[in-house]
Parts: structure tokens; sequence; C-alpha cells
């Protein structure tokens, strides 16, 4: 019996994780930016939530403490069952982008650890929170470090995710004969094509890389 019981519960979650990423998918392609939650089902009554949490442009302190509210209303109300975090971002700086991927987690452990308390309790009236990334144009740099904590990450053939690594970009001295522009910006960076848009330079392999990506978008 105990092994019956099992295969359900395991079957339940998949269906749950399923119906996660139909909702991630529905998303994308219906709801406008500004929404904020999916009603499933939908009634004027209420039920059962997913929270839709945009992580939009470059990420930072202010955008932090605004991903950080939802995640904690997601958090607390019960109603709301599951989270898609709705991604296109190309990634911002390294502390904010660090404060939000343990935010994320924090989410998933506190829903972890509610859930077996309320499974200990024999109580029905708390699950586990699962969490999806949806990538559409960009998913980069630090935006995927975000991804990363979720559950599930889906993205479209043609969104752009990665860019892992650091970049840093300084004033530094040049000759007198350089532009404008280029006397006042340098860069260090780490991972192979994480300044690839940087200014007077493309070398032969990141032009090989971007080469191979337009023709991608021909098939």
């Amino acid at each position: 019996m105990s092994r019956i019981k099992k295969i359900l519960s395991l079957a339940l979650a998949g269906v749950a994780v399923a119906v996660v990423l139909l909702a991630a998918l529905h998303a994308y392609y219906f709801l406008p930016p500004e929404s904020v939650e999916l009603l499933l089902p939908s009634s004027a009554g209420g039920g059962d939530k997913i929270a839709i949490i945009e992580i939009n442009g470059e990420i930072k302190e202010s955008s932090l403490e605004q991903v950080q509210k939802l995640l904690d209303r997601a958090e607390t109300e019960d109603e709301i069952k599951a989270v898609v975090l709705r991604i296109n971002s190309g990634g911002g700086g390294a502390v904010a982008s660090w404060k939000m991927h343990n935010a994320v987690k924090r989410l998933k452990s506190k829903s972890k650890a509610e859930a077996k308390a309320k499974t200990k309790a024999k109580s029905k009236t708390k699950t586990e929170k699962p969490v999806v990334a949806f990538i559409s144009d960009f998913g980069a740099s630090g935006a995927y470090l975000v991804a990363v904590a979720a559950d599930k990450i889906i993205a479209t053939p043609v969104s752009t995710v990665g860019s892992i690594g650091v970049l840093m970009v300084f004033p530094f001295d040049v000759p007198a004969n350089a532009s404008e522009k280029a006397k006042n910006l340098s860069s260090l960076s780490t991972g192979e094509f994480k300044d690839i848009f940087s200014d007077y330079r493309l070398n032969e392999r990141e032009r090989e890389y971007l080469n191979e990506r337009l023709q991608s978008l021909l098939k």
C-alpha cells in the first residue's frame, strides 16, 4: 500500500510541475507585462493562484526590492501554489544578482520545510511550491544566475542564455590618437564571451560565434 501511495505522490508532483510549465508558456504568450499573477482556475471568486513575477532589464537594488516583496507574498499566501519567474534581462550588479538568486532559493527552502511539517501533521493546507523560470529574449549573466535557482528553466530556441562570468569596466590611458570613447574605457572579464559586445574589438572566435548564432536563426 505504501508503494502505491508513493507512486501516486510522484504522479501528483509531476502533474503540479506540468501545470506550472503550461502556466509559464501561457504567461509569456498571452499575459501583458504588467501582470503579476495568473488565476488557476480563472474565476472572479478567487481560487488557487500561480504567481507571475517579472524580472526585466538591469538587475539592481531597486528591482531586487520589488522582486523580494513578491517572493515574500508568494511564500506567505496559501492560495499561491507555484511561482513563475518571467525573465527578460541581460543581468546587472553582481551583489543584487546574488541576493535575488538567494531570495528564490529561500522561497524554495521555506516552502519545502513547511510542506514537510504539514505532511507530518497530516494537514492538506500547505504543499511545496515549485518555481519555474521562463526566459524570453534574454536570460544572461546575473539573470541566468537567478534562473538557476528555480526548479525548472524554460527558454525559446532563440532566447539568449548564458554570458557566465564577471565584467569590470574602468578608465585607462591610451595613445593620443585614439577616439575619445576609447580613451575613457577598458575592461577585464571572466568567461570566453563575457564582453563580446564591448567597443572597439571583436576577435575571430567571437566573430565566428556571432555568425553561428545568425545562421541558426535562419533554420
